[in-house]
């Protein structure tokens, strides 16, 4: 884990650089083609999933585990647990 890609500016360049992707393509309105609240709204909240990840990786290959077999469960788990809890609360 102590690679310098997996610092916390490179993390934050790769969430910069992912949002903009998505501002630009995915998630663009024609009314309004770039939307400065939902830009940093969306920054902070993947800088903050990332940064989760890679803590917890980082907890996991301190007990001696691997810590890429955690970030990959961080990276998918997360957000079929997030669908799953906000499918439970909305029925």
């Amino acid at each position: 884990m102590k690679i310098r890609y997996f610092s916390t500016g490179y993390i934050y360049v790769y969430s910069l650089a992912l949002v903009v992707v998505d501002t630009l393509t995915l998630s663009r309105d024609d009314n309004d083609l770039f939307n400065f609240e939902v830009f940093s709204g969306r920054v902070v909240g993947l800088f903050s999933y990332w940064l989760i990840v890679k803590n917890l990786a980082g907890l996991a290959e301190s007990k001696g585990r691997s810590y890429k077999v955690a970030m990959i469960a961080g990276i998918i788990g997360f957000p079929i647990i997030g669908y799953l809890l906000s499918f439970l609360i909305l029925n």
